[in-house]
């Protein structure tokens, strides 16, 4: 396989993974340039892409039929491009939220085509290698580019807008490298149950995705409120501390294979431990570098747990199907990071929360929770076939 090919390939994660997050350094900025819009409107500049992703993700399984991966890739990044750079060059907060959603459309052709070309390619656990590479890339891209965009926050929120042109290079990559390959023929396979509708296990594989970008999109929606609010830094700290928690799923990515060989089954429960963990410290962190180690500990989580739900969702279905797997999976996942400023303001009213750090806490020990229920699920023996024979007899 060529190394020009997996570099491209590769290369599609930094537009797939990163869009949403790379505004966050923007946030407080905009704030403070329109005052008189609300907080959470402006907080949807950072998940209003993902909602959008999903219109392109209904189709994008019917269109990889049709047309050739590559020029669907094609003309996602230019979708991707238009969306995450003019932005830049607007003075009103809809019109920005209204390209926020074109850059959403592009993301929505980008995702999905990329990890069929992983599963068409990949078996095994070179898949479930491969995808932690991506995971890996994903993670050291953003933190290059975050924290690019912090500096350039530093000059005004325009700036960090511009960090999104990085997209050209990609694009450029994919028209030179990515073969023009031809969709899956599905003519021969019977179309019984198994094909028309995705196992249940692909859903519940969305549903867990989505309920941790929840989660873990509260640190890009809501640090540069919390550190400038507690007097820790300034727009250029924001953007060092977000990309240090991608720094940490580019570690969390080449160690993923390590993990599941010392912890294998309880991978997960150790992982959603490392979630509760960096939530409660949040909550207590009086220091910008605790906080700093706590968004490290949020993103080498995230980075550990996302690549395992995508090979499991890959597993889940035939080849001919995975396009529609992921879609299901990603639109999901994006729901989630979509709605996390509207779920944690939700929760902050229900429970009459004073700040930010009441709202980490509940996080925290709801993940806790979580993690003993997964432990004990783990934990639990199964019945071998002499036992469930005789429990059915009785």
């Amino acid at each position: 396989m060529k190394r020009s090919f997996i570099i491209s390939l590769l290369s599609l994660s930094l537009a797939a993974n990163l869009a949403p997050m790379l505004a966050a350094p923007a946030v407080k900025l905009l704030a403070v340039e329109f005052p008189d819009t609300s907080l959470t409107f402006i907080q949807l500049i950072v998940t209003l892409s993902s909602l959008f992703i999903l219109p392109t993700l209904t189709i994008v399984g019917f269109l990889s039929k049709k047309f050739a991966k590559k020029d669907l890739l094609i003309f996602g990044l230019i979708l991707y491009l238009i969306g995450g750079v003019i932005p830049a060059f607007l003075n009103d907060v809809t019109w920005i939220l209204v390209f926020r959603a074109i850059l959403g459309l592009g993301i929505g052709f980008i995702i999905p085509i990329q990890n069929t070309i992983v599963a068409e390619y990949f078996e095994g656990n070179d898949r479930f290698r491969f995808n932690g590479y991506i995971s890996s890339v994903s993670g050291i891209g953003g933190a290059v580019f975050i924290s690019l965009g912090g500096i350039l926050a530093t000059l005004g929120w325009r700036g960090v807008f511009f960090t999104y042109s990085y997209a050209l290079i990609i694009l450029i990559l994919v028209i030179l490298y990515i073969p023009r390959l031809k969709p899956v023929r599905t003519e021969s396979v019977k179309k019984d149950a198994k094909t028309i509708t995705l196992p249940m296990r692909t859903l519940l594989y969305g549903f867990a995705s989505a309920g941790l970008l929840i989660l873990y999109y509260t640190v890009p929606t809501n640090l540069a409120i919390f550190i400038t609010d507690n007097q820790f830094g300034d727009s250029s700290v924001v953007g060092y501390v977000t990309a240090l928690s991608l720094l940490a799923v580019f570690i969390a990515g080449i160690m993923l294979t390590s993990l599941k060989l010392w912890f294998k089954k309880a991978l997960v429960p150790v992982i959603l431990l490392f979630f509760a963990g960096s939530y409660l410290l949040l909550h207590e962190a009086q220091s910008i570098w605790l906080v700093a180690v706590s968004v490290f500990i949020i993103g080498f989580a995230n980075g550990a747990i996302f690549p395992i739900l995508i090979n499991k969702t890959s597993e889940s279905v035939p080849l001919d199907r995975v396009t529609s797997a992921m879609s299901v999976l990603f639109g999901l996942t994006f729901i989630g990071q979509f709605s996390s400023p509207l779920v944690m303001n939700s929760i902050k009213k229900i429970f009459n929360f004073d700040s930010l750090r009441d709202t980490f806490l509940f996080m925290g020990v709801m993940l806790l929770l979580s993690a003993i229920i997964s432990l004990l699920m783990v934990m639990k023996p199964k019945l071998k076939p002499a036992d469930q024979a005789k429990g059915r007899s009785v």
